[in-house]
């Protein structure tokens, strides 16, 4: 699954390309299977939530791009999560998941590595939830979608206070469609919805926000190809403002060596959308299998989480011009 994300931007915890989903239909596991990029330390900086070796950690960033010791958490049990601000006016990441016999609930972080005691949580529908701040007021917001041939997606605006309003107005028609990312890509400050078609419905559309939890008719975007993997203002040097793709492209063979032996490689593009189609350029110097995309040492470029929890987990610091620093290996 796709990461990014994500994220909404805008949320004060949850970061640009860090999509932060939740499946309340099958409760299965969000994306980077069972971890989260989010300021769980309250320093302005993505932290990670991930699994251990001895249970669930949080790894928080320094502003020099690399991570402190892994602190276990306290007051989380597990199940399927996303990180947002769902309580408090503080910095402080929070996590909306399901506990056994209580349902949806939100658990507020403390700054520390642990949660306080559960809020529940009540009216919201089934469906994949996507976590975005749509309205611009700071605190996280859900867009939880059906799918199907009546597929729909019904915005659910957040309190602060770990509870959320009734669905907004009339649901958004999204029949056969997924959301394939937020965030804002058309550079006006408001979080948009990227939505995927899926089998006859092919195609990619974009549902610009207002900034108040609404959104318009769906416009569609050409020349999106390849997997998306994150979503962040990638080449903020040149002027860039709107949240940007990278996409997996093309395997490409290298030879290895002086011999005959070759290996296939992915290709990696930045794109961007303009004018209902998507400008793209070669992003320099990624690694294998970017997960999720922040800025992890402050400095105002996107940087990228690439790897798993079982091949292990590294940092690649970008430049701001689409390129990134080789790999530096996170210890979990």
């Amino acid at each position: 699954m796709f990461t990014g994300p994500r994220g909404a931007s805008g949320s004060g915890v949850v970061f640009e390309g860090v999509e932060q989903r939740l499946c309340l239909s099958s409760y299965s596991w969000p994306a980077l299977g069972g971890a989260a990029v989010a300021d769980f330390t309250g320093d302005g900086l993505p932290d990670l939530f991930v699994r251990g070796q001895s249970g669930f950690e949080i790894v928080a960033a320094k502003n020099d791009g690399t991570f402190a010791a892994p602190v276990a958490v306290s007051g989380y049990s597990g199940g399927p999560f996303a990180a947002g601000n769902f309580a408090g006016s503080d910095e402080n990441a929070d996590l909306l998941t399901f506990v056994r016999r209580k349902g949806l609930v939100v658990l507020p972080g403390d700054g520390k590595g642990g949660f306080g005691a559960a809020v529940t949580v009540s009216g919201v529908p089934k469906g994949m939830i996507t976590v975005a701040d749509v309205n611009k007021d700071g605190n996280s917001d859900l867009l939880v979608q059906t799918m199907g041939r009546k597929g729909e997606i019904n915005v659910l605006i957040g309190k602060g206070d770990g509870t959320f309003a009734a669905p907004l107005g009339s649901a958004i028609s999204a029949p056969f469609s997924t959301i394939l990312a937020t965030g804002d890509f058309d550079g006006n400050g408001n979080a948009d919805i990227l939505l995927k078609g899926l089998g006859w419905r092919r195609g990619t559309s974009l549902l610009s926000g207002n900034g108040d939890g609404t959104f318009n008719a769906a416009t569609p975007v050409t020349g999106i190809s390849g997997t998306l993997l994150a979503t962040a203002k990638f080449t903020a040097t040149d002027g860039n403002t709107a949240d940007q793709l990278l996409l997996q492209g093309k395997m490409q063979w290298w030879r290895i060596g002086r011999g005959r032996a070759r290996m296939r490689v992915p290709t990696y593009v930045i794109g961007t959308i303009k004018s209902g189609a998507l400008s793209t350029q070669n992003a320099t110097n990624v690694a294998a299998w970017p997960v999720a995309a922040a800025d992890f040492n402050g400095d105002g470029n996107a940087d990228l989480l690439i790897g798993n929890r079982w091949s292990g987990l590294k940092v690649q610091l970008g430049v701001g011009d689409g390129s990134f620093k080789d790999p530096a290996a996170i210890t979990i």
